[in-house]
């Protein structure tokens, strides 16, 4: 990555994420933000160094400015949070740096806050980038408190364990982003966030699952079309929920403004809808048709 020693965006030191995750966490504001540090300043500590943090000097410090990349095979991933009210640091911080790198890879503006979108489509447009698709979610959370009071009952035949490499296949066939590449973009998914399955108990069948996303929420959730309209989604929903719960962060996941059924099942558990965010996928430069 060029312009690593002289840019306007430098590393946060892994030791202030902890820091940073507790100014988010105050604001009440961007409920996955404190998970997304956490949860990499987790992942930093093991060894896993596919997602970095950075800021403009200190000014996380004063605002909560901060970008994350996350770089999975097949997709570079680009987190921008702040504090502030004005998008305009954002867009010319994007405008100026040579770290976030537009056109090499497949980028994808990750659970973007509605309140940075006029920003970010500014950068789009004054780099002559091309959007390839944009989804629009909805934000749901419960507090830490109440996913641990979740009660988790398992139809008969049924068991939980955690989801591993061999499981990737039949979740990317599933998942309805799918894309070219895709399934080694679940593999390693899986590898450094992790996962839970429903399992036939005699067959050891794969039925149902749920991932921990990059930003440590609750994504990927899904149950085989055979094995529906049977309360899978919200067993996994209420074990991930307790799981998070229990490292200390509030249970957050993002949900498609039109998936209903999705919608549907969140509410009924007592997830709360706070807001709404992007994810903006652009052309590589050169496939911009």
């Amino acid at each position: 990555m060029s312009g690593k020693l002289d840019d306007i965006l430098v590393d946060i030191s892994n030791e202030y994420l902890d820091s940073l995750a507790d100014i988010y966490r105050k604001s009440g504001n961007i409920p996955y933000a404190s998970s997304l540090l956490r949860h990499g300043k987790k992942l930093i500590d093991e060894g896993k160094h596919f997602i970095t943090f950075m800021s403009s000097g200190e000014s996380w410090k004063q605002d909560g400015t901060f970008f994350a990349l996350m770089q999975f095979p097949h997709r570079y991933q680009v987190v921008v949070l702040t504090l502030s009210a004005s998008g305009e640091k954002i867009y010319d911080i994007l405008m100026k740096t040579k770290r976030i790198d537009f056109d090499e890879h497949k980028m994808v503006f990750y659970a973007l806050p509605s309140s940075l979108y006029p920003a970010i489509l500014r950068v789009i447009e004054d780099k002559a980038l091309k959007i390839e698709k944009t989804n629009i979610n909805y934000i749901y959370t419960i507090s830490k408190e109440d996913a641990m009071k979740f009660q988790v009952e398992y139809p008969p035949g049924i068991k939980s364990a955690k989801l591993e490499k061999c499981h990737s296949n039949i979740v990317n066939t599933f998942w309805s982003n799918a894309f070219p590449g895709s399934d080694e973009y679940v593999t390693a998914f899986i590898e450094n966030n992790g996962g839970i399955g429903l399992f036939f108990e005699s067959t050891n069948e794969l039925v149902s699952w749920v991932l921990k996303t990059g930003v440590g929420k609750i994504g990927l959730l899904q149950t085989a079309q055979n094995h529906r309209k049977k309360g899978y989604a919200s067993i996994l929903t209420k074990l991930l929920s307790k799981q998070i719960a229990e490292g200390g962060e509030n249970p957050t996941t993002n949900v498609l403004i039109t998936n209903k059924a999705s919608i549907k099942l969140m509410e009924k558990l007592g997830m709360q809808n706070v807001g709404t965010c992007y994810y903006i996928t652009l052309f590589k430069r050169d496939t911009i048709p």
